[in-house]
């Protein structure tokens, strides 16, 4: 059981930096350790490793133009994780292995 609008919404912004910043998305879901793991998976650029926790904090911005259309509000990913504590969930973001960002959100 879930709220379903609060998943959509962490899928979403999810969903929306893969198509920005890499021109596509991948998505998986899988069973780990008794919970439901939803991948959004891309092969853009990625971010770098020292830059992983500070994406997840609000309106920090990796590209650093003003431009919204490149860079947005930098809330997104904030936000997602936000959402995850009001549905018992937890997100995270990774680099690929071979090349690309993963955020996943797993469901207890």
């Amino acid at each position: 059981m879930t709220k379903p609008h609060a998943l959509r919404r962490i899928l979403t912004n999810f969903i929306d930096n893969a198509l920005k910043f890499a021109g596509s998305a991948e998505i998986g879901v899988e069973r780990r350790d008794g919970c439901a793991v939803i991948k959004v998976l891309d092969r853009g650029p990625g971010i770098p490793e020292d830059k992983l926790e500070a994406a997840m904090q609000p309106f920090v911005r990796l590209e650093p133009s003003r431009n919204r259309e490149t860079g947005g509000t930098g809330l997104g990913l904030a936000i997602a994780q936000q959402l995850a504590k009001t549905i018992d969930a937890s997100v995270r973001i990774y680099n690929r292995v071979d090349g690309g960002l993963v955020a996943e959100v797993t469901l207890r």
